[in-house]
């Protein structure tokens, strides 16, 4: 046999676990079952196998979009449109993904415990919309978090004007801070300075993109009242925060094989700015690590 080509004049075929003595029926259903749990967290490759490995199947690009079973919370946007608290608020955060001409962005508040629920979703076109919405939803400057990848001196000069708060996704893993004395390892940085064109010094931060969407992913999988969104919520928004996948790497350094998240063929930037709210509500201590 060459590679996957059999020899000419034999025939070759496959079959499933299920008819085979040697493995246990109830193994299976516990395979396929963490195989199901891993493909909700956003890690499809446990389910690939087991339909290709296990149960011979053809493996399709459908089945790798994520799952979200989620039901919407008893609310609606119209319900915050001009800033009313959740109950029990303890803090809210602005997010939004930079793009050439417009913008993404998604605004959610916490409790103390937590729990937080989606309050705007949608897209922008001026960074003087950005502020007016912020300004009308009542989120503090700090609490504004702007991706700083894309036009990072543009950003740069709208976070010292309005004392925003700059991103940057990392392929880091975590980030060393030392607190009281100790050295700990967290999915964010400590906070950096650089200089904007226009004067002045803009606060920025790195984040983990891979460590900070797995823990999206856990909250995600909770929904609600874990982590809620309106029953009249953008359709746009939950086609974009079902955009990413976790596959299998190969890592180009060391060889091994890692997990990373890759986009489907769909827009993802409120899947971003959810990552990127998550990462703030890590920072601020709203969120715990795990």
């Amino acid at each position: 046999q060459d590679g996957n080509q059999p020899l000419a004049g034999n025939v070759s075929f496959t079959w499933s676990a299920l008819g085979v003595w040697w493995i246990q029926w109830a193994d299976l259903v516990i395979e396929w079952i963490k195989a199901q749990e891993a493909k909700r967290a956003g890690m499809i490759d446990p389910l690939r196998q087991f339909s290709q490995k296990r149960m011979a199947q053809s493996w399709r690009a459908e089945n790798e979009t994520p799952e979200m079973n989620l039901t919407a919370g008893d609310y609606y946007l119209a319900d915050y449109i001009d800033g009313q608290p959740i109950d029990n608020e303890a803090k809210r955060i602005m997010a939004v993904d930079v793009q050439r001409d417009h913008f993404w962005c998604t605004i959610r508040a916490f409790r103390v415990d937590g729990t937080s629920r989606l309050l705007w979703a949608g897209k922008m076109l001026t960074v003087e919309n950005l502020r007016a919405l912020q300004q009308r939803q009542k989120v503090h400057d700090k609490l504004t978090f702007i991706d700083a990848q894309y036009d990072t001196g543009a950003t740069y000069n709208a976070c010292v004007k309005y004392g925003w708060t700059a991103l940057h996704g990392s392929g880091k893993d975590t980030f060393t801070h030392t607190v009281n004395g100790k050295t700990v390892q967290r999915f964010y940085s400590q906070v950096k300075e650089a200089a904007a064109p226009n004067g002045g010094r803009a606060r920025y931060i790195f984040w983990s993109n891979e460590g900070i969407k797995d823990r999206l992913a856990q909250l995600r999988a909770k929904g609600s009242p874990v982590w809620e969104y309106s029953k009249d919520v953008p359709h746009e928004y939950l086609k974009q925060i079902n955009s990413e996948i976790k596959r299998e790497m190969v890592d180009k350094t060391t060889k091994q094989i890692t997990h990373r998240y890759v986009k489907l063929h769909r827009d993802n930037h409120m899947w971003d700015t959810e990552a990127m709210t998550t990462a703030a509500a890590l920072m601020v201590g709203l969120l715990k690590e795990h």
